[in-house]
């Protein structure tokens, strides 16, 4: 059975971040212990996150419902658990995605165009900004390697040239 925790910090008596974390108690405390170390070792990169995230929730693969109000990270045990490095390394990488959503949705309203926060050059960008991420919270010379060879086209899993739900349903990340 999964739990909600909302996690509220406060600055001076003011709510400065309300975020809530949908999972179980294990899941909800590794997430916890990602968002500390954001917040503490990539100040610039957890304001984003702060911003773009306002649920994680577990999940059986991961993705950003960018268009969800608030928007919504969708993480997988799998991506939560290889490290705690890892893990908080993927929050900043989604909240990216839901920055560029908002910075490209058109005045009115309606979705930005795919490509422009989910496709290929977007995840790319991503990518970039996770590893910038990555060297600022001390994440592993192996992880930092694996992002370096990864181009945006990981997450094609059926090879069409294009990243869609058909693709993000194949995942197990």
């Amino acid at each position: 059975m999964k739990n909600i925790i909302i996690i509220l910090l406060l600055i001076n008596g003011t709510i400065a971040h309300a975020l809530t974390i949908d999972g179980d108690n294990k899941y909800k405390s590794q997430v916890k212990k990602c968002l500390k170390l954001l917040s503490t070792k990539a100040r610039t990169e957890y304001k984003l996150v702060k911003k773009h995230i306002g649920v994680i929730q577990q999940s059986d693969r991961s993705g950003m419902n960018a268009w969800e109000n608030p928007p919504r990270y969708l993480m997988s045990d799998r991506t939560a658990f290889y490290s705690i490095t890892w893990c908080a390394s993927t929050i900043a990488h989604d909240a990216y995605h839901s920055y560029l959503y908002h910075k490209y949705m058109p005045t009115n309203n309606k979705k930005p165009p795919y490509e422009k926060w989910g496709g290929f050059n977007a995840e790319k960008e991503a990518i970039k900004y996770q590893e910038k991420v990555m060297k600022k919270i001390g994440s592993t010379n192996h992880e930092i390697n694996y992002l370096k060879k990864l181009d945006g086209t990981h997450g094609d899993y059926n090879k069409d040239g294009k990243l869609d739900s058909t693709d993000y349903k194949k995942r197990n990340w």
